[in-house]
């Protein structure tokens, strides 16, 4: 990935890589980087129907997990917090489809 590579782009490349790790199906894992209605980072997440649940975990852990992690980096990275201020303040919101 060049270093011109947008940081919502960095931040989807993270998290596609990161699922793929723990989906039975890592192809088919898609993040999409976009905007909210507000105008802030979303990363669209899409998975095979059989690894939802696998992504989600149970009561949710494995999803908040995700987004923790993705707060924190956020936060201990200062090149990656700087240019995503301008958009939010912080890393981009998950939302999962499917």
């Amino acid at each position: 990935m060049s270093p011109s590579t947008s940081p919502v782009a960095r931040w989807a490349e993270l998290v596609r890589f990161t699922l793929s790790m723990y989906v039975t199906r890592p192809e088919a894992v898609v993040v999409t980087p976009c905007e909210d209605e507000r105008g802030a980072p979303l990363l669209v997440i899409e998975v095979d129907e059989r690894d939802r649940g696998q992504v989600i975990g149970k009561a949710g852990k494995n999803l908040q997990a995700l987004r923790l992690g993705a707060d924190l980096s956020a936060d201990l990275s200062a090149d990656l917090s700087a240019d995503l201020s301008a958009a939010s303040g912080t890393a981009p919101r998950l939302e999962l489809r499917g």
